[in-house]
């Protein structure tokens, strides 16, 4: 069986934490199936589970696989020395387990497409001429 494990940074705020494992079941709906068994979520800080728990908890239900996908916009030192030396760690304690880095969300192919589209589809559309919402041509004032 293949995981999936969506890592996140954490936070002190639950709220936040929160906003993230909703991100996670959403994935977890869209995504479960015969590619990718399970979706799980783990937090490099501040919150529970961390990776290491997690990867623990996902090789115990029989992953055989473990894919991670750093939910990080930009390639910071998290991305580039953290998330890979605490892979490296589980790929130790876990020799008989495959371990799959995916590249950071920000770096991922589509990543700029997606955002440009969200913002199209969020964003108030412009005022219409005249500053008015009536669609109909302004009186002459001669």
């Amino acid at each position: 069986m293949r995981s999936l494990i969506v890592l996140a940074h954490g936070s002190r705020t639950d709220a936040a934490n929160a906003e993230v494992r909703r991100l996670v079941d959403g994935l977890r709906a869209e995504l479960e199936d015969d590619t990718i068994g399970r979706v799980a979520v783990a937090f490099l800080d501040m919150a529970a589970p961390t990776l290491e728990a997690c990867v623990r908890h996902e090789v115990s239900a029989g992953a055989a696989e473990i894919v991670v996908m750093p939910l990080f916009l930009a390639s910071g030192r998290h991305v580039t020395e953290h998330v890979p030396r605490l892979v490296n760690a589980e790929r130790a304690r876990h020799a008989g387990v495959r371990f799959e880095v995916l590249p950071h969300v920000g770096g991922l192919a589509g990543y700029t497409g997606f955002v440009a589209g969200a913002i199209r589809r969020e964003i108030t559309p412009p005022a219409l001429a005249h500053g008015s919402s009536d669609p109909s041509p302004p009186d002459d004032e001669n």
